[in-house]
């Protein structure tokens, strides 16, 4: 019986082999365990979160992947990585896509190189930087969890994507639907997420 990372893996990415879809269920317990374990070292999620961490935070993360799977997805930035959500899970569901994460607190930035080394992520680069002083891109891709804002995500982020590009950021259950951006309320397995998904062009 499938249990619920296959489920949300098979859902978002219907065309993974079994073999591919085992490697990535395994990644994402691997993950999972070094996120619980150092949750309360480096402040990477709240304590209270830590019996719910795959319901709550791996398996929406993998669902936000429904946006990204029929896009140009050779190279995605992640802002404001934190402890590597959504980053992580969906580096792991996307293997071929190069993913280039972006934390400006060193801990962080150490934990998720810790991360990377672990799990043998090749296509996973940590920056130690803000995503404004990088010179990285330009990104088919920009992911975030709505760090400082939408509308200062859709600057900082927006100067870093392709012309095709688009930026996908999730938002909070009782957040207002911004002015700008499509709205996707993604359910599957895991918490139901809402994520907002913007055009280059409505970048600025």
């Amino acid at each position: 019986m499938a249990d619920n990372l296959h489920l949300a893996l098979n859902q978002v990415h219907p065309a993974l082999s079994q073999q591919d879809l085992e490697q990535a269920a395994d990644l994402l317990r691997s993950y999972e365990r070094e996120l619980a374990r150092f949750a309360t070292q480096v402040n990477l999620i709240s304590p209270a979160d830590l019996p719910r961490l795959q319901q709550h935070h791996i398996l929406p993360s993998v669902a936000l992947g429904g946006l990204i799977l029929d896009r140009p997805r050779d190279h995605i930035l992640d802002v404001g990585s934190g402890g590597g959500l959504p980053a992580i899970p969906l580096s792991i569901l996307f293997a071929q896509s190069q993913f280039t994460l972006v934390e400006s607190r060193r801990r962080r930035a150490n934990f998720l190189r810790h991360c990377v080394r672990q799990l043998d992520l090749t296509n996973v680069r940590v920056r130690h930087a803000r995503v404004e002083d990088i010179d990285d891109g330009p990104f088919d891709i920009a992911t975030s969890r709505a760090v400082g804002g939408i509308d200062h995500l859709r600057q900082v982020a927006g100067a870093k994507l392709h012309e095709h590009g688009c930026l996908i950021t999730t938002i909070s259950p009782d957040e207002n639907e911004p002015a700008h951006g499509e709205l996707h309320e993604i359910e599957g397995p895991g918490s139901p997420i809402r994520a907002i998904l913007l055009e280059r062009f409505s970048c600025g």
